[in-house]
């Protein structure tokens, strides 16, 4: 029962975080048996340059949960699960099939409603090295809801999450585009709270 007892979460570390309430992400795993007389590398998806091409059969692509795509500035391979992304996917490899040049870089975008709060995240957060709240209260003890928040790595803005902040949460994906600088997110974030 709520507020029975503390909920904790014990990190890799060792170290404790008490909270009254944890949300779980468990995610999941595709089922990629039926390739495994191929011959592929399957540890984490059916491995895919950033064009979608599956690394080890010629003239095959892939998209969606079961493709772990390179990162074309990293290099490093990622799932994304969710359809708005295996839509933006379908455009990169209709493409590459064809031989015509790839669409402009997108933003990958997921979203949930939870208990009646819309849970929003654009770019890639699991980039950032750490967070800033940019609007609302949540990360101070506040309200969650109208809390928007920055994800960063070293100076330049890699993802945002928003907790019932909609209206909001949108006006950062050109700066997420263009890998915006903290001064810059700050000042957006500042102009977006000023009415």
């Amino acid at each position: 029962m709520p507020g029975d007892s503390a909920t904790a979460v014990v990190l890799a570390d060792g170290s404790r975080l008490e909270a009254d309430v944890v949300v779980v992400r468990i995610g999941g795993r595709p089922d990629l048996c039926w390739l495994a007389d191929t011959g592929l590398d399957l540890t984490d998806g059916v491995r895919c340059d950033a064009s979608g091409r599956v690394l080890g059969l010629d003239g095959v692509w892939a998209l969606g949960d079961m493709a772990s795509w390179a990162d074309a500035e990293t290099g490093v391979r990622h799932r994304f699960e969710h359809w708005a992304s295996t839509s933006d996917q379908a455009g990169v490899v209709a493409r590459a099939i064809v031989g015509a040049e790839a669409p402009p870089s997108s933003v990958p975008y997921v979203w949930s409603d939870q208990f009646g709060l819309k849970i929003q995240m654009i770019g890639r957060p699991d980039l950032g090295h750490s967070v800033e709240q940019l609007q609302g209260e949540g990360l101070a003890g506040g309200p969650i809801k109208g809390t928007v928040v920055g994800y960063f790595a070293a100076d330049e803005l890699v993802g945002v999450a928003g907790f019932g902040a909609p209206r909001h949460i949108m006006r950062y994906r050109a700066p997420l585009l263009g890998r915006a600088a903290r001064a810059e997110v700050r000042a957006l974030a500042a102009a977006i709270a000023s009415p």
